[in-house]
């Protein structure tokens, strides 16, 4: 009888992860620009994630890289070090990198990173850049 009450709870508790974990999927897309252009690049996390505290968005190069973020608790968006005095990157209202003039060695991975409000789950989404054109 014990082993029949502890094998309904063991899957119980696995269907619930499972459920938790596919709901979860990382979303990614990519975004084609060309050489010279303005990029932007969606965070799709906010499609399925309303509430949240900040937003930031991260590039792969070849290590994790912060870019900018975006506190509700700020009144603009805070770049990070490396990019504290460029004027080539920027968020839009809804949550959007935005890349101006992109050139090839802005092309790569990037992550959207939204951290949860109390009682809410953190998300996150990958977008690919990929810079074409001639020099």
């Amino acid at each position: 009888m014990k082993n029949c009450t502890l094998s309904r709870i063991l899957a119980l508790c696995l269907a619930i992860y499972t459920a938790l974990c596919s709901a979860s999927e990382e979303a990614t897309v990519t975004v084609q620009s060309e050489y010279n252009t303005n990029a932007i690049l969606p965070c799709p996390a906010l499609s399925y994630s309303k509430h949240y505290t900040s937003l930031t968005w991260y590039k792969f190069s070849p290590i994790k890289e912060g870019i900018i973020r975006n506190s509700t608790r700020q009144s603009k968006p805070q770049p990070y070090k490396n990019y504290e005095n460029r004027t080539d990157v920027s968020l839009t209202e809804d949550g959007s990198l935005v890349l101006q003039k992109v050139n090839f060695s802005q092309g790569g991975m990037y992550k959207c990173y939204l951290a949860g409000k109390f009682g809410h789950r953190n998300n996150e989404s990958f977008v690919i850049l990929n810079v074409t054109g001639n020099l």
